[in-house]
Protein backbone atom coordinates (compact mmCIF):
# COMPACT_ATOMS: atom_id res chain seq x y z
CA UNK A 1 0.00 0.00 0.00
CA UNK A 2 1.32 3.48 -0.88
CA UNK A 3 0.89 6.48 1.39
CA UNK A 4 2.65 9.65 2.45
CA UNK A 5 5.42 8.89 4.93
CA UNK A 6 5.30 12.13 6.91
CA UNK A 7 3.35 10.52 9.76
CA UNK A 8 4.51 6.96 10.15
CA UNK A 9 3.79 5.40 13.50
CA UNK A 10 5.80 2.32 14.48
CA UNK A 11 3.56 1.61 17.45
CA UNK A 12 4.96 1.12 20.94
CA UNK A 13 1.45 1.39 22.42
CA UNK A 14 2.02 -1.58 24.69
CA UNK A 15 4.58 0.47 26.60
CA UNK A 16 3.20 4.03 27.02
CA UNK A 17 5.72 6.79 27.70
CA UNK A 18 5.30 10.18 29.34
CA UNK A 19 8.28 11.92 27.72
CA UNK A 20 9.13 12.53 24.07
CA UNK A 21 12.58 12.44 22.47
CA UNK A 22 12.78 13.79 18.92
CA UNK A 23 15.96 12.74 17.12
CA UNK A 24 16.84 14.53 13.86
CA UNK A 25 18.91 12.47 11.43
CA UNK A 26 20.33 13.10 7.96
CA UNK A 27 21.66 9.72 6.92
CA UNK A 28 20.55 6.25 5.94
CA UNK A 29 19.54 3.83 8.67
CA UNK A 30 19.37 0.68 6.56
CA UNK A 31 21.98 -1.11 8.64
CA UNK A 32 22.44 -1.30 12.39
CA UNK A 33 25.86 -2.84 13.06
CA UNK A 34 28.39 -0.14 12.19
CA UNK A 35 29.63 2.39 14.73
CA UNK A 36 27.25 5.22 13.87
CA UNK A 37 24.12 3.11 13.84
CA UNK A 38 25.19 1.21 16.94
CA UNK A 39 25.39 4.52 18.79
CA UNK A 40 22.01 5.74 17.60
CA UNK A 41 20.41 2.40 18.42
CA UNK A 42 21.96 2.52 21.88
CA UNK A 43 20.70 6.06 22.47
CA UNK A 44 17.17 5.13 21.43
CA UNK A 45 17.35 2.09 23.69
CA UNK A 46 18.29 4.23 26.68
CA UNK A 47 15.61 6.84 26.02
CA UNK A 48 13.02 4.10 25.63
CA UNK A 49 14.09 2.45 28.87
CA UNK A 50 13.98 5.81 30.67
CA UNK A 51 10.35 6.44 29.71
CA UNK A 52 10.65 8.41 26.46
CA UNK A 53 8.50 8.11 23.39
CA UNK A 54 10.97 8.15 20.48
CA UNK A 55 10.35 10.14 17.34
CA UNK A 56 12.68 10.16 14.31
CA UNK A 57 12.69 13.10 11.90
CA UNK A 58 14.66 12.63 8.69
CA UNK A 59 16.16 15.39 6.57
CA UNK A 60 14.16 14.94 3.35
CA UNK A 61 17.07 14.87 0.90
CA UNK A 62 20.36 14.27 2.73
CA UNK A 63 19.06 11.15 4.47
CA UNK A 64 19.00 9.21 1.18
CA UNK A 65 22.75 9.73 0.57
CA UNK A 66 23.43 8.60 -3.01
CA UNK A 67 20.24 6.60 -3.53
CA UNK A 68 16.61 7.64 -3.88
CA UNK A 69 15.03 4.91 -1.76
CA UNK A 70 15.73 3.48 1.68
CA UNK A 71 14.60 1.03 4.32
CA UNK A 72 15.03 1.47 8.04
CA UNK A 73 16.74 -1.51 9.61
CA UNK A 74 14.44 -3.74 11.62
CA UNK A 75 16.55 -3.27 14.76
CA UNK A 76 15.23 0.29 15.01
CA UNK A 77 11.56 -0.60 14.71
CA UNK A 78 10.93 -1.64 18.35
CA UNK A 79 12.68 1.52 19.55
CA UNK A 80 10.82 4.11 17.48
CA UNK A 81 7.23 5.24 18.01
CA UNK A 82 6.93 7.71 15.14
CA UNK A 83 8.80 8.56 11.94
CA UNK A 84 8.53 11.74 9.92
CA UNK A 85 10.27 11.80 6.54
CA UNK A 86 9.15 14.80 4.45
CA UNK A 87 8.95 14.60 0.63
CA UNK A 88 8.78 10.83 0.75
CA UNK A 89 6.33 8.12 -0.26
CA UNK A 90 6.19 4.83 1.55
CA UNK A 91 5.55 1.45 -0.14
CA UNK A 92 5.38 -1.08 2.67
CA UNK A 93 8.78 -0.84 4.34
CA UNK A 94 10.35 1.08 1.43
CA UNK A 95 10.70 4.88 1.55
CA UNK A 96 11.03 6.55 -1.86
CA UNK A 97 12.01 10.18 -2.36
CA UNK A 98 9.77 12.52 -4.31
CA UNK A 99 12.51 15.16 -4.58
CA UNK A 100 13.99 15.64 -8.11
CA UNK A 101 17.37 16.64 -6.66
CA UNK A 102 17.64 13.27 -4.89
CA UNK A 103 17.10 11.40 -8.15
CA UNK A 104 19.55 13.68 -9.94
CA UNK A 105 22.17 12.93 -7.26
CA UNK A 106 21.60 9.22 -7.82
CA UNK A 107 22.16 9.59 -11.58
CA UNK A 108 25.30 11.65 -10.96
CA UNK A 109 26.60 8.95 -8.58
CA UNK A 110 25.98 6.25 -11.20
CA UNK A 111 27.93 8.30 -13.72
CA UNK A 112 30.78 8.81 -11.24
CA UNK A 113 30.90 5.07 -10.53
CA UNK A 114 30.85 4.12 -14.23
CA UNK A 115 33.59 6.61 -15.10
CA UNK A 116 35.89 5.33 -12.37
CA UNK A 117 35.25 1.70 -13.21
CA UNK A 118 36.21 2.35 -16.82
CA UNK A 119 39.35 4.13 -15.62
CA UNK A 120 40.22 1.24 -13.28
CA UNK A 121 39.64 3.26 -10.07
CA UNK A 122 37.37 0.78 -8.31
CA UNK A 123 37.70 2.22 -4.82
CA UNK A 124 37.34 5.92 -5.64
CA UNK A 125 34.29 7.59 -4.14
CA UNK A 126 32.95 11.12 -3.73
CA UNK A 127 33.52 13.02 -0.50
CA UNK A 128 30.90 12.32 2.14
CA UNK A 129 28.19 14.96 2.60
CA UNK A 130 27.62 13.90 6.20
CA UNK A 131 29.57 16.77 7.73
CA UNK A 132 28.08 19.58 5.66
CA UNK A 133 25.22 21.71 6.95
CA UNK A 134 21.88 21.34 5.23
CA UNK A 135 20.91 23.61 2.36
CA UNK A 136 18.51 26.41 3.31
CA UNK A 137 15.48 24.72 1.72
CA UNK A 138 16.11 21.45 3.57
CA UNK A 139 16.69 23.23 6.85
CA UNK A 140 13.39 25.08 6.35
CA UNK A 141 11.60 21.84 5.44
CA UNK A 142 12.48 20.45 8.85
CA UNK A 143 11.11 23.45 10.75
CA UNK A 144 7.48 22.31 10.77
CA UNK A 145 8.45 18.76 11.82
CA UNK A 146 10.90 19.77 14.55
CA UNK A 147 9.05 22.80 15.86
CA UNK A 148 5.45 21.71 15.39
CA UNK A 149 4.94 20.32 18.90
CA UNK A 150 6.47 20.53 22.36
CA UNK A 151 8.88 17.76 23.27
CA UNK A 152 10.91 16.82 26.30
CA UNK A 153 14.21 16.34 24.49
CA UNK A 154 15.39 17.31 21.00
CA UNK A 155 18.55 15.67 19.71
CA UNK A 156 20.42 16.41 16.49
CA UNK A 157 22.71 13.68 15.21
CA UNK A 158 26.11 15.20 14.30
CA UNK A 159 27.09 18.87 14.44
CA UNK A 160 26.00 19.39 10.82
CA UNK A 161 22.35 19.04 11.87
CA UNK A 162 22.67 20.95 15.14
CA UNK A 163 21.50 24.34 13.74
CA UNK A 164 18.04 22.82 13.25
CA UNK A 165 17.68 22.73 17.04
CA UNK A 166 16.79 26.43 16.98
CA UNK A 167 13.30 25.37 15.87
CA UNK A 168 12.74 22.86 18.67
CA UNK A 169 10.32 23.56 21.51
CA UNK A 170 12.09 21.26 23.93
CA UNK A 171 12.96 21.36 27.60
CA UNK A 172 16.47 20.21 26.69
CA UNK A 173 18.37 20.32 23.39
CA UNK A 174 21.35 18.09 22.66
CA UNK A 175 23.68 16.96 19.92
CA UNK A 176 24.77 13.35 19.55
CA UNK A 177 28.37 13.55 18.32
CA UNK A 178 29.61 10.25 16.95
CA UNK A 179 32.59 12.12 15.52
CA UNK A 180 33.92 15.63 15.65
CA UNK A 181 34.55 16.36 12.00
CA UNK A 182 37.20 18.90 12.97
CA UNK A 183 39.36 16.42 14.89
CA UNK A 184 38.78 13.69 12.32
CA UNK A 185 40.02 16.03 9.58
CA UNK A 186 43.16 16.82 11.61
CA UNK A 187 43.83 13.12 12.04
CA UNK A 188 43.65 12.52 8.30
CA UNK A 189 45.96 15.44 7.58
CA UNK A 190 48.54 14.33 10.16
CA UNK A 191 48.63 10.98 8.39
CA UNK A 192 49.25 12.71 5.06
CA UNK A 193 45.77 11.93 3.76
CA UNK A 194 43.01 14.15 2.46
CA UNK A 195 39.94 14.15 4.76
CA UNK A 196 37.09 12.04 3.34
CA UNK A 197 34.55 14.60 4.59
CA UNK A 198 34.31 18.31 5.39
CA UNK A 199 37.43 20.05 6.74
CA UNK A 200 36.25 22.35 9.54
CA UNK A 201 37.83 23.97 12.61
CA UNK A 202 36.77 22.93 16.09
CA UNK A 203 35.65 26.51 16.76
CA UNK A 204 33.30 26.46 13.79
CA UNK A 205 32.03 23.03 14.77
CA UNK A 206 31.33 24.25 18.29
CA UNK A 207 29.44 27.24 16.85
CA UNK A 208 27.11 24.85 15.04
CA UNK A 209 26.09 23.48 18.45
CA UNK A 210 25.25 26.85 20.01
CA UNK A 211 21.54 26.02 20.30
CA UNK A 212 22.23 22.91 22.40
CA UNK A 213 22.57 22.84 26.17
CA UNK A 214 24.08 19.32 26.19
CA UNK A 215 26.52 17.42 23.99
CA UNK A 216 26.73 13.64 23.99
CA UNK A 217 30.19 12.49 22.89
CA UNK A 218 31.19 9.07 21.61
CA UNK A 219 34.80 9.72 22.57
CA UNK A 220 36.43 10.92 25.78
CA UNK A 221 39.22 12.64 23.86
CA UNK A 222 36.70 14.52 21.71
CA UNK A 223 34.71 15.46 24.81
CA UNK A 224 37.85 16.95 26.36
CA UNK A 225 38.65 18.91 23.20
CA UNK A 226 35.15 20.36 22.78
CA UNK A 227 34.79 21.13 26.49
CA UNK A 228 37.78 23.46 26.25
CA UNK A 229 36.03 25.41 23.48
CA UNK A 230 32.54 25.59 25.03
CA UNK A 231 32.95 24.88 28.77
CA UNK A 232 29.52 26.24 29.70
CA UNK A 233 27.75 23.44 27.81
CA UNK A 234 27.07 20.13 29.57
CA UNK A 235 29.27 17.36 28.15
CA UNK A 236 28.46 13.67 28.64
CA UNK A 237 30.41 10.66 27.42
CA UNK A 238 27.98 8.21 25.88
CA UNK A 239 29.75 4.89 26.25
CA UNK A 240 29.22 2.30 23.52
CA UNK A 241 26.42 -0.13 24.25
CA UNK A 242 27.76 -3.64 23.90
CA UNK A 243 25.59 -6.63 24.62
CA UNK A 244 27.76 -9.20 26.34
CA UNK A 245 26.64 -12.47 24.75
CA UNK A 246 27.05 -15.95 26.04
CA UNK A 247 29.84 -17.25 23.86
CA UNK A 248 28.26 -19.82 21.57
CA UNK A 249 30.21 -22.36 19.57
CA UNK A 250 33.30 -20.74 18.04
CA UNK A 251 34.60 -22.24 14.83
CA UNK A 252 37.15 -24.97 15.60
CA UNK A 253 40.80 -24.82 14.66
CA UNK A 254 44.09 -23.41 15.89
CA UNK A 255 44.51 -19.92 17.32
CA UNK A 256 43.86 -17.14 14.81
CA UNK A 257 43.94 -13.36 14.60
CA UNK A 258 40.68 -11.56 13.82
CA UNK A 259 40.05 -8.12 12.34
CA UNK A 260 36.45 -6.98 12.34
CA UNK A 261 35.06 -3.91 10.63
CA UNK A 262 32.81 -2.15 8.18
CA UNK A 263 34.28 -0.13 5.36
CA UNK A 264 35.18 3.45 6.33
CA UNK A 265 38.31 5.60 6.38
CA UNK A 266 39.52 4.59 9.83
CA UNK A 267 39.13 0.87 9.21
CA UNK A 268 40.72 1.13 5.76
CA UNK A 269 43.80 2.76 7.29
CA UNK A 270 43.95 0.11 10.04
CA UNK A 271 43.58 -2.73 7.55
CA UNK A 272 46.30 -1.25 5.33
CA UNK A 273 48.66 -1.08 8.30
CA UNK A 274 47.77 -4.63 9.26
CA UNK A 275 48.34 -6.06 5.79
CA UNK A 276 51.46 -4.09 4.92
CA UNK A 277 53.38 -3.77 8.20
CA UNK A 278 52.04 -6.25 10.76
CA UNK A 279 50.77 -9.47 9.25
CA UNK A 280 53.77 -10.16 6.95
CA UNK A 281 56.03 -10.25 10.04
CA UNK A 282 53.55 -12.35 12.03
CA UNK A 283 53.14 -14.77 9.11
CA UNK A 284 56.90 -15.12 8.84
CA UNK A 285 57.22 -15.94 12.54
CA UNK A 286 54.11 -18.19 12.62
CA UNK A 287 53.56 -19.55 9.08
CA UNK A 288 50.55 -21.70 10.02
CA UNK A 289 48.65 -18.87 11.73
CA UNK A 290 45.56 -17.47 10.04
CA UNK A 291 44.18 -13.95 9.85
CA UNK A 292 40.39 -13.82 9.66
CA UNK A 293 38.85 -10.63 8.32
CA UNK A 294 35.14 -10.20 9.02
CA UNK A 295 32.76 -7.54 7.76
CA UNK A 296 32.55 -5.54 4.56
CA UNK A 297 36.13 -4.29 5.01
CA UNK A 298 37.37 -7.66 3.74
CA UNK A 299 36.42 -6.75 0.17
CA UNK A 300 39.51 -4.54 0.01
CA UNK A 301 42.00 -7.38 0.48
CA UNK A 302 43.66 -8.27 -2.88
CA UNK A 303 43.06 -11.81 -4.10
CA UNK A 304 46.77 -12.54 -4.45
CA UNK A 305 47.35 -11.72 -0.79
CA UNK A 306 44.88 -14.18 0.67
CA UNK A 307 45.77 -17.87 0.46
CA UNK A 308 49.52 -17.27 0.29
CA UNK A 309 49.53 -15.43 3.63
CA UNK A 310 46.93 -17.40 5.54
CA UNK A 311 44.25 -14.74 5.18
CA UNK A 312 40.58 -15.76 5.22
CA UNK A 313 37.89 -13.32 4.12
CA UNK A 314 34.67 -14.11 6.00
CA UNK A 315 32.47 -11.28 4.76
CA UNK A 316 29.49 -10.32 6.92
CA UNK A 317 29.16 -12.73 9.85
CA UNK A 318 25.63 -12.81 11.24
CA UNK A 319 26.59 -14.64 14.45
CA UNK A 320 29.83 -13.14 15.72
CA UNK A 321 30.13 -15.77 18.44
CA UNK A 322 31.30 -18.10 15.66
CA UNK A 323 34.53 -16.13 15.34
CA UNK A 324 34.90 -15.39 19.05
CA UNK A 325 36.24 -17.33 21.97
CA UNK A 326 39.73 -17.62 23.41
CA UNK A 327 41.10 -19.21 20.23
CA UNK A 328 40.62 -15.86 18.51
CA UNK A 329 42.70 -12.73 19.09
CA UNK A 330 41.04 -9.39 18.35
CA UNK A 331 43.15 -6.84 16.50
CA UNK A 332 42.76 -3.06 16.68
CA UNK A 333 45.78 -1.55 14.89
CA UNK A 334 44.17 1.89 14.73
CA UNK A 335 46.10 4.19 12.41
CA UNK A 336 43.67 7.13 12.18
CA UNK A 337 42.39 8.27 15.58
CA UNK A 338 38.74 9.20 15.20
CA UNK A 339 35.74 8.74 17.43
CA UNK A 340 35.88 5.56 19.47
CA UNK A 341 36.93 2.06 18.37
CA UNK A 342 33.85 -0.01 19.16
CA UNK A 343 35.50 -3.16 17.84
CA UNK A 344 37.65 -3.25 21.00
CA UNK A 345 34.54 -3.76 23.15
CA UNK A 346 33.10 -6.21 20.63
CA UNK A 347 36.22 -8.35 20.90
CA UNK A 348 36.05 -8.26 24.70
CA UNK A 349 32.35 -9.13 24.68
CA UNK A 350 33.10 -12.11 22.43
CA UNK A 351 35.64 -13.35 25.00
CA UNK A 352 38.66 -12.65 22.83
CA UNK A 353 42.03 -11.37 24.07
CA UNK A 354 42.63 -8.06 22.33
CA UNK A 355 45.74 -6.23 21.09
CA UNK A 356 45.67 -2.52 20.30
CA UNK A 357 47.84 0.33 19.11
CA UNK A 358 47.55 3.54 21.18
CA UNK A 359 45.00 5.24 18.91
CA UNK A 360 42.40 2.54 19.56
CA UNK A 361 42.01 3.57 23.21
CA UNK A 362 42.11 7.36 22.97
CA UNK A 363 38.33 7.54 22.83
CA UNK A 364 38.03 5.61 26.10
CA UNK A 365 40.35 7.66 28.30
CA UNK A 366 41.67 5.27 30.97
CA UNK A 367 38.49 3.17 31.14
CA UNK A 368 39.96 0.11 29.44
CA UNK A 369 43.37 0.17 31.11
CA UNK A 370 44.33 -3.35 32.11
CA UNK A 371 41.69 -5.05 29.97
CA UNK A 372 43.56 -5.25 26.65
CA UNK A 373 47.16 -5.65 25.50
CA UNK A 374 48.39 -2.14 24.76
CA UNK A 375 51.38 -1.81 22.44
CA UNK A 376 53.50 1.25 21.70
CA UNK A 377 54.27 0.55 18.04
CA UNK A 378 54.02 -1.94 15.20
CA UNK A 379 57.02 -4.02 16.32
CA UNK A 380 55.61 -4.52 19.80
CA UNK A 381 52.20 -5.29 18.29
CA UNK A 382 53.80 -8.06 16.20
CA UNK A 383 55.67 -9.52 19.19
CA UNK A 384 52.58 -9.61 21.40
CA UNK A 385 50.46 -11.17 18.67
CA UNK A 386 53.00 -13.91 17.99
CA UNK A 387 53.20 -14.61 21.72
CA UNK A 388 49.43 -14.89 22.08
CA UNK A 389 49.10 -17.14 19.05
CA UNK A 390 51.38 -19.64 20.78
CA UNK A 391 50.11 -19.40 24.36
CA UNK A 392 46.64 -20.80 25.05
CA UNK A 393 46.75 -20.19 28.81
CA UNK A 394 47.62 -16.52 28.36
CA UNK A 395 44.85 -16.04 25.79
CA UNK A 396 42.31 -17.60 28.11
CA UNK A 397 43.36 -15.57 31.17
CA UNK A 398 43.34 -12.24 29.35
CA UNK A 399 40.02 -12.92 27.62
CA UNK A 400 38.20 -14.07 30.74
CA UNK A 401 39.45 -11.18 32.87
CA UNK A 402 38.33 -8.60 30.29
CA UNK A 403 35.00 -10.36 29.76
CA UNK A 404 34.27 -10.23 33.49
CA UNK A 405 35.18 -6.54 33.83
CA UNK A 406 33.31 -5.28 30.78
CA UNK A 407 29.78 -4.94 32.25
CA UNK A 408 31.24 -3.24 35.32
CA UNK A 409 33.11 -0.50 33.48
CA UNK A 410 30.64 0.23 30.66
CA UNK A 411 27.49 1.40 32.47
CA UNK A 412 26.44 4.78 30.96
CA UNK A 413 25.39 5.94 34.40
CA UNK A 414 25.89 9.64 33.51
CA UNK A 415 23.66 9.44 30.43
CA UNK A 416 20.91 7.60 32.29
CA UNK A 417 20.99 10.17 35.09
CA UNK A 418 20.69 13.00 32.56
CA UNK A 419 17.71 11.37 30.83
CA UNK A 420 16.00 10.82 34.15
CA UNK A 421 16.45 14.44 35.21
CA UNK A 422 14.96 16.02 32.05
CA UNK A 423 11.33 16.73 32.93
Amino acid sequence: MMHQADNTAQGNDANPRDKTATVIVARRLDEAKSGNSVYLKAFLTYTSEMGYRNRLVFAPSRSFANLAWARIHSDFHPLVDEIKWPSTMRFGSLYVSTRPNVWFRLLRRVGFWAKNRLAGRKDDKPKSLLGYELDAWEDAALEQHVGDAPMTLAVAEYSAIAPVLRYAKAKSKAVLLHDLFSLRAETFKRAGKSPDHIDISIGDEAARCRHADTLFHASVSELDAMQKVIPSTTHIWMQPMVNVPMVGTPRPGPARAVFLGVRHGGNVAALTLLLEKIWPKVHQAAPTAELWIAGTIGNLVPEEMRASRGIKILGIVDDLTEIGGTQSIGLAPTALESGVSIKVLEYMALKMPTIVLPGALNGYGDTLDGTVVQTADVDEFVRELVTLLGNSDLRTRLAEEAFERLPKIITNAALKQYLQNVT
